[in-house]
């Protein structure tokens, strides 16, 4: 049996291959989202308590929470269940796939587990090193959180949950993180793009323009007169200065980087997309009361013409 192992707090991972029958004996008969302690699977285990997330079979099918059985079955499940991605099927569309179950036998070949505790020791390849997220967020209440950022730019308290994402993010080696982080701190770490550690971010610092380049602006802590126009320290501030920026690397072995790239921040609200907003609602205003004189002139017509043909009726009859 295989056994993958990830460390969410670095985000390394590692492939083992367990041939010892004592080793594996401590995932046998264990359901998914079990918690296991790793000390039989060697000495430099010890201490570490293993979570099981996933696995496949022999014959490469997944394992499913919730079936109670070590066999494989055949279960009818639908677009985005889990152990169906649901490529080209329509809505409301079933398929019977093969999954199996959720307890561990002598059947999974590859077994999946995360470390939720760490040992005294380091594991080489998985505690040593540290490895940060290539991409930031997009989306504009996410850069919000991860900056603890308002929608009007005012910064709050930072929790650890955010604290840790943060040292993730940007490769942080000190555990410094300032428990509220303001927009010139932020500007420094989005700047900086993982390349300082928590202890220059504590300190007070020049503001970096928005265009800042590393690779083309070479000095790096001169001051910039007109920094403070492009990144405003009021309290409203813009989401859009937060945004996480990657060097694009060069096509030729050992050059500088060609440029930099941000995405593009996914429901932004900005005064151009509030103006097409009033003009759609103006649009529809504007057809409501239309629709309404309309109707108010169509129920006139009918009433002059019913009492027309009244008339014409009491003609007849007289």
């Amino acid at each position: 049996m295989k056994l993958n192992l990830a460390n969410p707090a670095t985000g390394c991972q590692k492939m083992i291959d367990l041939e010892d029958d004592k080793k594996l004996g401590i995932f046998m008969e264990k359901r998914l989202a079990a918690e296991v302690e790793a000390d039989a699977l060697g000495d430099e285990f010890k201490g570490y308590v293993l979570k099981i997330m996933g696995g496949q079979d022999k014959q490469g099918f997944p394992m499913k929470q919730g079936v109670l059985t070590k066999d494989r079955v055949r279960l009818m499940l639908s677009k985005g269940e889990q152990c169906c991605r649901g490529y080209g099927m329509r809505k409301g569309e079933r398929y019977r796939k093969s999954v199996r179950g959720c307890i561990i036998g002598h059947n999974i070949s590859v077994l999946h587990c995360i470390i939720v505790k760490k040992g005294p020791e380091e594991l080489p390849g998985l505690t040593d090193k540290s490895i940060p997220r290539r991409l930031g967020p997009k989306r504009a209440s996410k850069l919000r959180k991860l900056f603890n950022l308002t929608k009007d730019g005012i910064p709050r308290r930072l929790g650890p949950k955010r604290a840790s994402k943060l040292r993730k993010l940007f490769n942080l080696t000190d555990k410094s993180i300032p428990r509220r982080l303001g927009p010139k701190r932020a500007s420094k770490l989005a700047a900086s793009g993982g390349q300082c550690d928590s202890s220059q971010i504590l300190q007070p610092l020049l503001v970096r323009p928005r265009h800042y380049r590393p690779h083309i602006n070479n000095k790096v802590n001169s001051p910039n007169p007109h920094s403070h126009q492009i990144l405003s320290t009021d309290l409203q501030d813009d989401v859009r200065k937060f945004v996480i920026r990657r060097e694009v690397p060069s096509k030729e072995e050992g050059g500088k980087p060609r440029d930099s790239k941000a995405p593009k921040i996914q429901r932004l609200v900005t005064p151009v997309t509030l103006q097409r907003k009033r003009a759609r609602m103006g649009i529809k205003k504007t057809r409501q009361i239309k629709a309404k004189v309309e109707a108010a002139e169509y129920a006139k017509m009918l009433a002059v013409r019913s009492k027309e043909a009244k008339e014409k009726k009491m003609d007849k009859i007289s």
